[in-house]
């Protein structure tokens, strides 16, 4: 019974670190994507950086976890990275022009 006891906690300590280290690679990736996203760039670019988005905001249609301003002209389209473990609390932004090119740029962070 010890045995299996230390077997489980050892296995629950590998999924726990296995998640952690998913998440800060997640991170990670957003981070250095955004960085490497530039005015111009094509939503296929930014696909590739940062992945699919988890939320894609059209024009006039705030999503609130993070802002009360809406995509707006030249803006048509936000897309959203978001935060893994608990979302509302950090996520990346591309806004993108009628073209689907970059428009701006945002790492948002609430305190």
């Amino acid at each position: 019974m010890r045995k299996a006891a230390q077997l489980f906690g050892l296995v629950s300590l590998a999924v726990v670190v296995a998640f952690v280290v998913y998440c800060w690679l997640l991170i990670h990736k957003y981070n250095s994507g955004l960085g490497a996203v530039a005015p111009g760039d094509s939503e296929a670019r930014v696909t590739a950086l940062l992945g699919s988005p988890s939320y894609s905001e059209p024009a006039g249609q705030p999503y609130l976890r993070y802002t009360g301003a809406p995509c707006s002209s030249p803006c048509v389209r936000r897309l959203w990275w978001e935060w893994p473990i608990f979302p509302g609390i950090e996520a990346w932004s591309v806004e993108l022009n009628s073209n689907g090119q970059v428009i701006k740029t945002y790492h948002w962070v609430l305190p």
